[in-house]
């Protein structure tokens, strides 16, 4: 009986320990989006609003595109987190 009560119990720590890894690791990409979408947002910011080149054009396109596309992925960690009870949901 003891054996079958110890086995619980380190099956229960391996999952108390693999939800510990996988909310650090989402966390750890949720910071890392964020951080590049702070970067695109200030290559954004720095093509002048007048006189744009079609190069400026392009490079604007690719940057929106880009920023939607991590934004896109914010969401889905969000979305983990919450389903791990990390961030609240309002």
């Amino acid at each position: 009986m003891k054996t079958k009560k110890f086995y619980f119990i380190h099956i229960f720590q391996d999952s108390i320990d693999d939800q510990i890894k996988q909310s650090e690791q989402l966390e750890e990409k949720f910071d890392e989006l964020l951080k590049k979408k702070r970067d695109l947002e200030s290559r954004i910011n720095r093509i002048p609003t007048r006189g744009l080149t079609n190069t400026d054009r392009q490079l604007l396109d690719v940057l929106e595109r880009e920023i939607d596309r991590v934004e896109q992925q914010i969401s889905s960690v969000k979305l983990e987190l919450r389903k791990m009870n990390i961030i609240r949901t309002h």
